[in-house]
């Protein structure tokens, strides 16, 4: 991901953080969880809203943001002591390539997830009255049947 990143020419540092950023997201989700049975156990009952909820919702993230700040500490100890940034050119293994095949599969997904998109737009016009044309029963019976 990190390379896909510098070959689509997102600076090496941005990149580097977005990436990091999402290896950690599972983590932080997990530890959510934990706090959030912590809490159930003390008595929280998360579906019942109502003045406590933000005294709940300030007991579920000073835990939770208490161990990010841990934890990014000891990363930075971590990428500090592998001299990141020590060289302003980065060197790779292997170079990233699009083959012919790879641009065929992206056209290909760019142009399913426009059309796509365009249908339910299409599709959502009619249903609240906006946009309707009889030409275009196929596609709206396709939003409505499949999307």
């Amino acid at each position: 991901m990190l390379k896909g990143f510098v070959g689509l020419r997102v600076p090496y540092n941005v990149a580097f953080m977005v990436v990091t950023a999402v290896r950690f997201l599972p983590i932080i989700i997990t530890e959510v969880s934990t706090v959030i049975t912590v809490q159930r156990l003390r008595g929280f009952n998360p579906k019942k809203f109502g003045s406590g909820i933000v005294k709940t919702s300030l007991n579920i993230l000073t835990p939770t943001l208490a161990n990010c700040v841990r934890r990014t500490g000891t990363l930075a100890v971590s990428i500090q002591s592998r001299a990141f940034r020590a060289n302003p050119d980065r060197t790779y293994i292997k170079k990233l390539k699009f083959s012919d095949v790879d641009k065929v599969v992206v056209a290909v997904f760019v142009f399913t997830a426009t059309s796509i998109v365009t249908i339910k737009l299409l599709y959502n016009m009619y249903t609240s009255g906006i946009y309707y044309t009889s030409g275009l029963r196929p596609v709206y019976a396709i939003a409505r049947g499949y999307l």
